[in-house]
């Protein structure tokens, strides 16, 4: 058994209250191709005009994966590239926008993951570990600014997992100045439902969102999300042989009568 690491360990519970929300007009293709490629094109209506971008994934030998390698519409170009092999459960990864991003290197054994990450201008670093055992995950993250040799934020974590049916995660942030905690339960093969919620000790800003997940069927999913703000949000999610089309609607307190709407279609 492998954990995640301290960033990625609620990736699940944070999907359900941001996944299939997005409120974009976008239409993506994904195909393969020779030699352990993958191709992807994605176009977005945004402004009265189409922008799009084009990546490329490519498996190699010896470990060498090119994760990403994107080139935007304004010529901006986006890599990710991860090598393991070097020492044994030590994964490194390259990202960039342009010249600018960071270094990784994640270290995966039974007990415990570690990750480390530094920019590439080596102005900050993170360290972060995850462990648990029995259902019960723990982990904690210090961050660093090498420029001022000083010790800039810290974040700790806890998860929990009694069943494959219900997860809890905890996460105190921002050197203890924001609480959140995030909890989803499946309630049978049809109905997940799940909640959110967040403070801030230095602004006293409270923040929840209760959402909930319904498979009509095996092809059609549908979500709901209700924020404390008053704002509301619906998706639904088709899919048609190798499409997948999700609609989704926000409909915020002040302005009810202009909801805003998002179509994204992914073909592949």
């Amino acid at each position: 058994m492998s954990f995640p690491t301290f960033g990625d360990f609620d990736e699940d519970l944070r999907d359900i209250f941001k996944k299939d929300f997005e409120l974009k007009y976008t239409f993506k293709s994904k195909a393969n191709g020779p030699r352990n490629t993958s191709f992807t094109s994605t176009s977005e209506y945004k402004d009265n005009k189409i922008e799009g971008k084009f990546g490329l994934k490519w498996k190699g030998p010896s470990g060498l994966t090119f994760d990403k390698v994107e080139l935007n519409n304004d010529g901006a170009v986006t890599s990710e590239i991860s090598y393991s092999g070097i020492v044994p459960a030590l994964k490194s990864e390259l990202k960039l926008k342009g010249t600018k991003g960071s270094l990784d290197f994640t270290y995966k054994v039974p007990a415990a993951t570690v990750f480390a990450s530094v920019d590439t201008e080596f102005k900050k670093l993170s360290m972060s570990l995850f462990a648990g055992k029995n259902g019960i995950n723990a982990g904690a993250e210090v961050l660093i600014d090498s420029e001022k040799k000083a010790l800039s934020g810290y974040n700790f974590a806890l998860g929990y997992t009694a069943n494959p049916k219900l997860n809890l995660a905890v996460k105190a942030c921002e050197k203890l100045a924001t609480f959140s905690t995030a909890f989803s339960y499946v309630v049978n093969d049809d109905l997940t439902i799940a909640t959110d919620a967040s403070y801030n000790a230095t602004t006293k800003v409270q923040d929840a969102n209760l959402a909930a997940i319904y498979k009509c069927n095996p092809n059609t999913i549908m979500k709901l999300k209700a924020a404390s703000s008053g704002d509301f949000e619906a998706s639904a999610k088709q899919q048609v042989d190798k499409l997948s089309i999700t609609g989704a609607v926000q409909i915020k307190k002040n302005s009810i009568s202009s909801p805003n709407f998002g179509l994204n279609l992914v073909l592949g």
